[in-house]
Parts: structure tokens; sequence; C-alpha cells
């Protein structure tokens, strides 16, 4: 990290000043009648939102989402379920959380496609692998991005002879540009 030209490193302070300048350049929607500039004091409250997230030099309304899968077990088998990142917005992961009728089952989570990235090295136990709605599994300590339009691949083996219901909530946010807050009605009223 490189420090400012005082010769300190940046603050928070700082760093919300950078993100309010760049929001200012954020041009209006193309096409949007319904969406006009974001005044000063819209930018100002805009910039006091956790909303807003900075990745990789650019901002982001973060909204809150949830991609379920469900495989249903009726004993001793195998199911794989696909689901597709949205195309409306990239979804960063924050948390895994699941429930299941038997913890007897495992679990195996590939990124789709020829030779698509796997997300373990073999199958694991799904209570090692996924958290509770009361502690949920944080997906690493780096929140992991998952682009729009790729496509993951959810495999479950159960192991119980029984029923078994298994649900994965992949759990965190999807960061459309900055520049839709008005669409997504994320800005600031102006009243």
């Amino acid at each position: 990290m490189e420090n400012n030209v005082e010769g300190r490193f940046p603050t928070i302070a700082d760093m919300d000043r950078f993100a309010l300048e760049f929001a200012k350049r954020l041009p209006v929607a193309m096409l949007s009648a319904a969406a006009p500039p974001l005044t000063q004091d819209q930018l100002n409250q805009l910039m006091n939102d956790p909303q807003l997230q900075e990745l990789g030099g650019n901002l982001y309304i973060a909204k809150l989402f949830h991609y379920i899968v469900n495989n249903t077990h009726a004993g001793n088998d195998t199911k794989t379920s696909n689901f597709q990142v949205d195309s409306d917005a990239d979804f960063q992961l924050l948390m895994l959380v699941g429930s299941r009728t038997s913890a007897s089952a495992t679990i195996e989570i590939t990124e789709g496609g020829s030779g698509g990235l796997s997300w373990q090295s073999a199958p694991v136990n799904i209570d090692n692998f996924l958290g509770t709605a009361q502690l949920p599994f944080p997906a690493g300590l780096i929140p992991q991005l998952m682009p729009k339009k790729r496509v993951y691949i959810v495999k479950t083996v159960d192991t119980s002879g029984a029923a078994n219901a298994i649900q994965v909530d992949f759990w965190g946010y999807k960061l459309f540009p900055a520049s839709q807050a008005a669409q997504l009605g994320a800005a600031p009223s102006s009243s």
C-alpha cells in the first residue's frame, strides 16, 4: 500500500473522499428518463450507506441475495443440481448455509464447463462444508466473487438409507454498478 502525499497511509476518511469524488463522475444511466443525476446531498448520503462497496477500484451497490439449491434424496443416492449466477450482476459470496434431514451426506461444488474448477479436493462431509442459520459458515476470509452468468454444479451423495432433503444457500450480495443506484432504489431521496 502506498503512502499518500502527506506521507501517511490513507484513512477511511481518505477512502470516503475518493469514493465520493469517483461517484460524482459516474454517468447518468443511459436511456433512463427516471434516473436524474444524483445531487451533492444524495451523494453524501450514499457515501454513508453500507450498500456502497468498492471492489477493484470500482463502486458497486450491494444488494442482499440468496442462490438456493435443493437436492432431495430417496436414500443412498446421488443428486446433482446446477444454478447460474444471474446475468444482471456479479455475486459476492459471503456465507454458505444449509439444512439437511441427515448428516450422512457429502457435498461437492464445481464450476460449470469442461474442466470446471472444483471447490474441494474430494467430497466433503455436509456438516463440514455448510453452516446453519444460527452459525453460518464464512466462505473464506476474502469474500468469493462469482461472475455473472457462471454455472455452478452442486453434487450431494446421501448414505443415510432414508429420505434426506438437503438445501444449500449461497448467501451474499449482487454487485450492481453504482451508476444504477437510482434504478435499484438505492439513491437517497431528494427530500
